[in-house]
């Protein structure tokens, strides 16, 4: 569901869950994947001059030519510059210290992709190209950093660290090392280097991904699909085990948290109870339970799932988040 009504029932999994449920932990500086707020300790800063150095570029293709032609890789900051208390805080305290950037910019090159309440500090073509990329690249909030080869391709994250300039210089090599030298990364390269017009594109992708494990599937799930969809006997799913025994229950939860979506709003809407926090939660809690049928068929689909892959790890753990958060439905039905 798309409403904050459930908290704590985490009826539907988020989109990050779903698309990387069991994926490793990026090493480094975690990375921000929820909007963040003001920092509490602090008021909400003033807008600021950020981005003064002129080592930022602020064009995505520009940076991407430029890295290729001095064989670096991309630093690219999504930020809010005029309103994210802790975009500030970083650029303040660690982007923008002397000699840092200039640091960074031995093996990267700095690009900043800001979203500035104050309009008139980028054009609108600017701003909806930053749009496209905050959705190419699924970001979520504020600070992102990013860590790219010049092809685009994402090899380590990082985000807000109240830590020294040197210190996060230390986790940049750490990150950047690890990253490019993960399973992870060197399968999006491999896939990525394949010729979208190769009259074997399908053959060279499959040859590539059958290698792979599930959770790596996971990751390239549009990979797979053309693989699957140009796949004229129908056996070619049996490799691809994520896609035939957990990708249709996934997808089913979906269309039903959907239907639960749009049922209780229209109830909510008809009784016009919109600022009711405890009437939408009833109404909510009587939607799910006159639909609750098909949440045990999601269960039990989701054990044959589990019983038919003892040996997939990915596909072990997944099934079993999944099954956890679906077995909170009930739980907040009976709250």
């Amino acid at each position: 569901m798309k409403t904050n009504y459930i908290s704590g029932a985490a009826l539907l999994f988020a989109a990050a869950f779903l698309t990387s449920a069991c994926e490793e932990k990026t090493n480094g500086v975690p990375a921000t994947t929820e909007e963040v707020a003001v920092p509490a300790a602090v008021e909400t800063p003033a807008p600021a001059e950020t981005m003064h150095s002129t080592l930022w570029l602020t064009d995505f293709n520009t940076a991407r030519s430029r890295a290729a032609e001095e064989g670096k890789d991309l630093f690219v900051f999504f930020t809010g510059s005029d309103w994210c208390g802790y975009c500030v805080e970083l650029d303040k305290n660690i982007l923008e210290k002397p000699g840092f950037l200039e640091k960074v910019s031995e093996k990267f090159v700095p690009v900043v992709i800001d979203f500035p309440k104050a309009k008139e500090k980028i054009t609108k073509e600017q701003a909806e190209r930053n749009e496209a990329l905050a959705t190419k690249y699924n970001i979520h909030g504020f600070p992102t950093i990013l860590l790219m080869d010049s092809a685009g391709i994402v090899f380590g994250q990082m985000g807000y660290d109240k830590c020294t300039p040197e210190q996060y210089l230390e986790n940049l090599a750490i990150t950047a090392s690890q990253g490019k030298g993960s399973d992870r990364y060197l399968v999006r390269k491999q896939l990525s280097e394949v010729p979208a017009d190769a009259p074997d594109r399908v053959a060279r992708l499959d040859a590539i991904l059958s290698k792979c494990s599930s959770q790596r599937h996971s990751e390239n799930r549009l990979a797979v699909v053309e693989v699957l969809q140009a796949d004229t006997t129908g056996t070619a799913i049996d490799k691809y085990p994520f896609f035939r025994d957990v990708l249709p229950i996934e997808k089913d939860f979906r269309k039903w948290d959907d239907m639960i979506e749009e049922k209780a709003l229209e109830s909510i809407n008809s009784f016009g109870v919109r600022r009711d926090e405890t009437a939408i939660r009833k109404i909510y809690k009587d939607t799910i339970s006159a639909n609750i049928e098909p949440v045990k068929d999601f269960i039990g689909r989701l054990e044959a799932a589990h019983a038919k892959n003892p040996d997939d790890e990915f596909i072990q753990e997944y099934t079993t988040m999944m099954q956890r958060e679906i077995e909170k439905v009930y739980k907040f039905v009976e709250e």
